[in-house]
């Protein structure tokens, strides 16, 4: 395999995860939207709050870039810790 199949392999199996990422957010984000704030219960059934259903996205999300760098390839998203936090300028 030549560097360049090697690359174009690599961006195909990294837009895998990027699409499974988007379509797990769009699933997350249609049922949040239906949702309640508060977890409820229906004849002794849990009913998932907004905030259950953001948690369990935001692991899934976690999982899925874990994934992603596990193979090699290059994260599809930046731990918050990872960023520079910048400072805001003084106004004269």
């Amino acid at each position: 395999m030549t560097k360049a199949q090697k690359v174009a392999h690599n961006e195909k199996r990294r837009n895998h995860y990027k699409k499974l990422a988007s379509d797990r957010r769009s699933e997350s984000l249609s049922r949040s939207f239906k949702a309640s704030k508060k977890r409820q219960w229906i004849m002794g059934v849990s009913v998932p709050s907004k905030r259950d259903i953001m948690s369990d996205l935001r692991d899934d999300l976690i999982n899925i870039n874990q994934q992603c760098v596990g193979e090699g390839l290059n994260p599809i998203f930046m731990d918050e810790e990872e960023e520079e936090v910048k400072l805001p300028s003084p106004i004269d």
